[in-house]
This record gives structure tokens, sequence and C-alpha cells, in this order.
């Protein structure tokens, strides 16, 4: 295992890997690579299998997001992944971190990575909501990452809180994700509002289907309260969109979304991770 910036090396090997186009890469490449630490697996000074891990805490223990695990096609079924893996999880370790997680890439790989060590799971929940005809007004502005970063404190950064913190350097790269999917980064507020902020609201059309937005994620209050000026917002910024695909912590409803390798943090399954960036 070595660490690499050999940015044509890998930008080769997932190409190879996944279905990625060019505008994807340029963004990860420009500005999320740096955030990152990237590992790699060398044969005859060719890299052949890479993965990287991105900061993420959780109540402020410090952990990992193990990102793009690839192997180049022509190398695989010699276990260079497994490997690449798990001496990156000794070097995490080392780091001081308290866990790792990460997202299938399919359902069939869940059983894959359980055999591995992440047997903790993390469920998502997701409602489809019907978007209001007669949306009620709203006050509504585009935000930087410094922005989001601040409105996630907000309504997630308590110690109740299940949501994953990102850095507000990570921030600015989700906002500059959810423009590269053709969608809006904002604040919402109610004309008679005094807070910072009633809501936000991080999304996109789903491409295969426009009257359809995507939420990644949202400002969204213990009692709902504020889901009705969400909505209307949402059928502000598109207003030929039928429904909303909103992410909720799980609490009845469980859909497996990822898995989590413990090593000396303390995780519930109501833990509730976005921006997966697939």
């Amino acid at each position: 295992m070595k660490s690499t910036n050999n940015i044509p090396a890998l930008r080769r090997i997932w190409k190879a890997c996944f279905e990625a186009d060019s505008g994807f890469l340029d963004l990860f490449f420009g500005e999320g690579f740096a955030l990152c630490r990237t590992f790699v697996s060398e044969v005859d000074s060719r890299i052949v299998s890479s993965l990287s891990v991105f900061p993420v805490e959780f109540r402020g223990q410090k952990g990992g997001y193990v990102y793009g695990v690839c192997t180049d096609p022509a190398y695989r079924g010699h276990r260079y992944a497994i490997s690449l893996l798990k001496e990156t999880e000794e070097y995490c370790r080392e780091e001081g971190m308290g866990f790792l997680i990460l997202r299938p890439a399919s359902q069939s790989l869940f059983g894959y990575y359980r055999k591995l060590g992440y047997t903790f799971d993390i469920y998502r929940q997701q409602q489809i909501l019907n978007l209001p005809a007669i949306p009620e007004e709203a006050i509504i502005r585009h935000i930087s990452g410094d922005s989001l970063h601040n409105l996630r404190n907000y309504f997630w950064g308590n110690s109740r809180s299940g949501v994953f913190q990102f850095s507000v350097e990570m921030c600015r790269y989700i906002v500059d994700y959810i423009k590269y999917c053709h969608g809006q980064a904002v604040s919402i507020m109610s004309h008679e509002s005094i807070l910072p902020a009633d809501s936000y609201f991080t999304g996109y059309p789903d491409p295969e289907n426009p009257e359809m937005i995507i939420c990644e994620e949202a400002g969204i209050l213990p009692d709902l309260s504020n889901l009705p000026l969400l909505l209307s917002s949402v059928r502000h910024l598109y207003p030929n969109a039928l429904k909303l695909l909103l992410p909720l912590p799980p609490q009845k409803a469980k859909e497996e979304f990822m898995l989590c390798k413990i090593f000396k943090s303390s995780l519930d399954h109501r833990t509730l991770f976005s921006y997966t960036m697939e």
C-alpha cells in the first residue's frame, strides 16, 4: 500500500471501473481528491487497485468514509482490493480513527463487506412526498459551502444528532457536487421567522424522471413542523416537479444503506449519512 497523487493513472483506473463521465472526474480530481487520502496497490509500477478515505466525524469521534474502491479489470481475482482495504484500515486505526464507513456498490456486496468486518448497519429511510400545487411563500437563498457547514451544525450539531459531520472544505465540495448534478443548495425561511433559517435543502432532479426531485439532505425539525415550508420551497425551485424523495433518520422502515467497521467509537442505528457522491 502507498499513498499517491498520480491523478492521470487514477483517472485511467476510475474510467475503467466506474460509469463516471468526464465532468464528474474533473470535479473529483479537481476538488475532492485534495480532501481525501488515496491509497493504491501497484504491480510492476502500475496502479492496479485504489481507494480513497474522506475524513468524517460522528459525535466528536474522527472516522473515515471509504470511497471509490476499485481494481483494474485486467488484474481482478487476485484480492488486491481486499489487501489494500485491510492495510488502509490499519493505517486509519493508527491515525486514531474510531470507525470506517462505506457504501457497497450493489446489494450483493453487503455480504462481501460483512465478511471483512463491516458488520454495523447504517440504515436509510426515504419517503416520497407530494409537492403542493399552491406553495406557501418562502425566502429562499442560495448558499455556499461555508453556509452549508453552519446550517448542518445548526440543525444537526447537538450531541444527540445521528448525522455524520463534514469539514467546511468538504461542504464546499458538496455544494459543487450538487451543482454538477444540476441541483441547488439553499437556505429556507418564512417571512415571519427570526431564526437563522427555518430549513435548508440540497438536491437535484432525478435524471430519469424530472418530475421527481431527489433531496440529498435537508434541515428537518424532529416534529416535522417545518416540512410544509420545505415542500413549498422545493416547488418554488422546481415549478414543474410533482414529488420529492426525502431522506429521514430511520425509524421503523429500514433500508440497508451503508456498512461500518467500528474500532473504538459509539454509533447507533439512527445514524444518518448523506452525500455518497456516487
